[in-house]
């Protein structure tokens, strides 16, 4: 299964050599493949009709909300759920989906060493009990086990070395290597070490523009350019435990890209119809160029993911961004893709979540409400 996306590739190239087409396939378009500087992109592009099946599911709330405060991220890992929360009394917990019952409360909140400020993003480690915190506003990388009693995280990375590199979103890829989404935007994913040493980079967003288009749009010197795509594609990073997969979710765009690190391939699925970006202007007003975007037409899209050892889960928002994230951050459509990103199924959910996990083993999925008391739906699929 693992070498399904090097097949497509592989298959496409000889079908299209390398040029701007469309070739039709069962379920998706195969709209381009192309070199970059050290693998390949392959984009695909879906519809709605293109899911070989769709399910409407009937959610559970399991009553926890007396446990959560403002939920943020959820994870389900070794029989457990994993809940982030901006609470600082309750900044990670532990819960059993059976009993319930919160087993242990993790994190501690801070400036100081072995302290966080945010649970920016929530990531699987390559051990079952392993998982990881970026904190976004320390630029640092946190490292927990569900099997210590440690409050404090058990090891601390900071993940930059001086203030010109600083990430929207890191994970581990390694046991001494990291993949992260860097503001700077010279690549669409860069690998580090734990020094804050550049690795490597793979692929980068003006690859998908002609020179000419990026003049118009983004009427700046390259690495400008690359900054503002970086934060006009920004959004939550994810992995499978393999450590093989790392994939970017654009909260913005309708662009979903997936990095296969032992191939250097890039996927670039854009979905539900052709990619479509908000409505902004550039604001130079505070010395560096950065996006505005406008509120009455930009649109939420991608809100969350999670990757199984199989295929890719996507929660699909849609909404107009009306200035309040609270107002418009949900969904209540989540995608599943193989692993080679072709369409498997469409779920289509009675309660609005704005995270989620899933169990395929007992095949639920668990998601955080949106409703005023907030909680944790179950739905069986």
């Amino acid at each position: 299964m693992r070498n399904i996306i090097f097949i497509v590739t592989f298959t496409a190239i000889a079908s299209i050599s390398c040029s701007r087409s469309e070739v039709e396939t069962k379920t998706f378009n195969l709209a381009e493949t192309k070199e970059y500087n050290n693998g390949q992109y392959l984009t695909l592009q879906f519809q709605q009709k293109d899911f070989s099946k769709a399910v409407s599911l009937n959610g559970v709330k399991l009553g926890l909300g007396e446990l959560l405060g403002q939920p943020n991220k959820i994870l389900f890992q070794n029989s457990k759920l994993i809940i982030t929360d901006t609470d600082p009394k309750n900044m990670i917990q532990v819960i059993d989906p059976l009993s319930l019952k919160s087993e242990k409360s993790l994190g501690i909140k801070g400036f100081g060493p072995m302290e966080m400020m945010s649970t920016w993003t929530l990531s699987r480690g390559s051990r079952n009990s392993e998982f990881w915190i970026f904190d976004i506003q320390q630029q640092r990388l946190n490292f927990f086990d569900q099997l210590s009693d440690q409050k404090s995280p058990i090891l601390q990375i900071p993940t930059k070395s001086d203030s010109s590199k600083s990430f929207y979103s890191v994970t581990k890829s390694s046991d001494t290597t990291f993949i992260g989404i860097s503001r700077d935007g010279q690549a669409i994913f860069s690998e580090f070490d734990t020094s804050g040493g550049f690795i490597n980079g793979f692929g980068n967003l003006v690859d998908f523009y002609s020179k000419k288009d990026a003049q118009q749009r983004l009427s700046y010197q390259k690495a400008v350019q690359q900054r503002l795509l970086a934060q006009l594609f920004q959004g939550q990073l994810y992995n499978d435990t393999s450590l093989r997969y790392f994939v970017l979710l654009s909260l913005s765009v309708n662009a979903i890209h997936i990095l296969d690190l032992e191939t250097t391939k890039i996927v670039r699925i854009t979905g539900p119809g052709p990619s479509t970006e908000p409505n902004y202007t550039v604001n130079t007003g505070g010395g560096m160029p950065a996006l505005y975007f406008d509120p009455t037409s930009s649109r939420y899209t991608y809100l969350y993911g999670f990757v199984s050892d199989s295929s890719f889960w996507f929660l699909y928002s849609g909404n107009v961004w009306d200035g309040n994230p609270a107002g418009a951050y949900f969904g209540t459509e989540i995608f599943e893709f193989k692993i080679d990103g072709t369409p498997s199924t469409s779920y289509q959910l009675d309660i609005p979540i704005k995270a989620f996990t899933v169990d395929t083993t007992k095949k639920i999925i668990y998601g955080l409400t949106t409703d005023e008391d907030q909680d944790v739906a179950m739905f069986k699929y």
